[in-house]
């Protein structure tokens, strides 16, 4: 299969490949879609295109990172399918450009912070170039279908049955195959905060040191 990812939101200049992860620090969603392009380069043909990256760097036969400008280009082969990473910029021509292929948004996060009109104008997006969703956990699935397929369409439409359903699925981040418990004893009192730290870091200490009043064994 030929497949295709694109990323429209990396800072400008400062595209990333494989090579990235082993030198310096990278977001979330940029470092879990490099591996799993990496993975499916083992066994289809990935392109990864980025609107920050200005030359083509190869790593192997199956994966090719390129510029966003050379996906829209007339001599670029078919997609089967295409996966787009945060938001659906960019679908309207990608949908022009490659007819018959599979179109997905990729979410890594969650998006009822955004004003309706936004999610409103996503929404049309997804629906009228025949999109999907990929969420990151069923329970992820199941709050970005709620948002999308019950909040978000206009009330008198849904009473009417006239709104569209978006379908939603999920894949896992993916962690190493040989990934295995080790044997440490977990401390039930102590707290990992896993994630960056402009991330909900602010409102766990503050819902920790609540919890702690009255489990003054815990600690982080």
């Amino acid at each position: 299969m030929n497949l295709l990812f694109v990323d429209l939101f990396s800072p400008e200049g400062a595209p990333y490949e494989p090579s990235t992860l082993e030198g310096s620090a990278l977001g979330g969603t940029e470092a879990t879609a490099l591996r799993v392009a990496t993975g499916l380069s083992e066994h289809h043909r990935v392109w990864f295109a980025q609107k920050s990256r200005q030359e083509r760097v190869h790593y192997g036969e199956g994966l090719e990172f390129l510029s966003y400008s050379e996906v829209l280009g007339s001599s670029f082969p078919d997609m089967d399918a295409i996966i787009v990473l945060k938001r659906p910029r960019g679908m309207d021509e990608l949908r022009i450009r490659f007819p018959s292929a599979s179109l997905f948004l990729w979410l890594h996060d969650y998006l009822d912070v955004y004003p309706f009109r936004i999610l409103r104008r996503y929404r049309r997006t997804l629906l009228r170039n025949k999109a999907q969703i990929i969420a990151v956990s069923r329970t992820h699935a199941r709050a970005t279908a709620s948002l999308f397929n019950e909040k978000l369409p206009i009330p008198v439409f849904r009473k009417l049955g006239w709104a569209q359903s978006l379908r939603v699925g999920y894949v896992y981040n993916p962690i190493p195959d040989d990934l295995m418990p080790d044997g440490t004893k977990p401390d039930l009192c102590s707290l990992i905060f896993f994630s960056s730290p402009n991330k909900g870091l602010e409102q766990v200490m503050e819902l920790f040191f609540l919890a702690k009043k009255h489990l003054p064994l815990l600690k982080f």
